[in-house]
Formats: C-alpha cells, structure tokens, sequence
C-alpha cells in the first residue's frame, strides 16, 4: 500500500510541475520546492523560510515577499515597487506579498492554497516538536516517580528490620 501511495503522490507532483509550467507563462524555470517536505523531514524551519520567500518571489512573479511564522520573519525583494500587496494567512504563517504584476483570480487561489499547504506543515512541525517534548516531560516524570519508589523501599526494609529488633 505504501509504494502504491508513493507512486501516485509522485504521479500528482509531475502533473501539478506541468500545470504550473502551463498556468504560469512568467515562470521560467520550475519551483525548486514548494513541498512541505524538508519541515517535515526534519529541517529546521529558519532554513526552509528563506528558500520559500525566493520560490514564491520566482513563481508569482512578486516583488517582494515577507513570510512570518512565530518568531521566525524573512524579507526577499527583487527592488521593483510593487503594484499592489496582498496578505495571505494560515494557521502560524503569514505572508505579505508585493505584487510585481496584479494576480489573475486563480493565481491568487493558487497562492492562497500554497499558503495554506505551508502553514499547514508548519503547523505539524510545531506540533511534533510540542509532542516531542511532552513526551520528554512524561520520560522524566516516570523515572522520578520510579526513583522514588525505589527510595521509599530501600529505606522501609532497613526501618522495618529496626523496628523488629527494638520491639
């Protein structure tokens, strides 16, 4: 079942490759990765940001493109002015786009989806690592709560054999 998966996952990424090359005359060449993949194979997200900023700015054409998401922010521009900006948020992420051009109605759908695709695997890092940390939390609270047992029974066997000797 899983090869079957993989097969068609890899299927639907060249069909969606040649649909963007046919929707998007200004694209030149394809995104390099637009996937969710890298956070989700454990790339910090602080390093994909950067490289989403310059897909987004390549694939849309944009002038500039400023990316949120918690604590981490990215600027890229490319100095021409923009025509108009647009923002566009899920979940963690938030992106402002300085338009180089004005969008068609489903190149902003399509910019809304790829934001929503992306704040979505951001969303899963950040609850992989709050998982990873309770946990961690949980690790911790058992060994001390089996410290402790074995403390209390080490000092009960002595205290016992006390008592009996004095009584």
């Amino acid at each position: 079942i899983r090869d079957l998966l993989e097969r068609a996952v890899r299927r639907l990424r060249l069909l969606c490759a040649s649909l963007l090359r046919r929707s998007y005359p200004r694209l030149t060449q394809p995104p390099l990765n637009l996937e969710t993949d890298d956070l989700l194979d454990g790339v910090a997200p602080g390093t994909v940001a950067p490289q989403l900023c310059a897909e987004l700015i390549t694939l849309f054409d944009l002038a500039s493109c400023d990316l949120t998401v918690g604590a981490i922010s990215v600027t890229r521009t490319t100095g021409m002015s923009p025509v108009e900006t647009v923002d566009v948020a899920h979940g963690p992420l938030v992106v402002r786009c300085g338009l180089g051009s004005p969008l068609a109605s489903h190149e902003r759908a399509t910019l809304e989806a790829l934001v929503a695709a992306l704040g979505s695997g951001f969303d899963r890092v950040r609850l992989a690592d709050d998982a990873a940390a309770h946990r961690l939390e949980a690790e911790l609270d058992r060994s001390r709560a089996g410290f402790l047992t074995a403390m209390t029974h080490d000092l009960r066997t002595p205290l016992a054999t006390i008592k009996a000797a004095i009584g």
